[in-house]
């Protein structure tokens, strides 16, 4: 069953459509990256992050506008932010 991302729970395996709003990387410390893509619905706005990425490819399939249903389980995060 595909929820709407305000009814998504963490720590639940869960599947959500939602339209791609941004998507980049940022450094973790020296040589690391994370590569993230924040997903919008009509009831709110998910962060998601992947840890091992082709960057170029992530940008290309990630593009703002396009539409995809994604599983997951859903954390919130340690410092409590968004």
């Amino acid at each position: 069953r595909v929820k709407k991302i305000a009814d998504l729970t963490a720590q639940e395996q869960v599947t959500f459509s939602g339209k791609v709003l941004n998507a980049g990387s940022y450094p973790i410390g020296r040589r690391k990256k994370i590569f993230e893509v924040i997903f919008q619905d009509e009831t709110g706005t998910i962060r998601t992050k992947w840890f091992q990425f082709n960057e170029k490819y992530m940008l290309e399939r990630y593009a703002p506008g396009r539409v995809f249903i994604l599983s997951g389980k859903p954390s919130v995060p340690r410092r409590g932010g968004g």
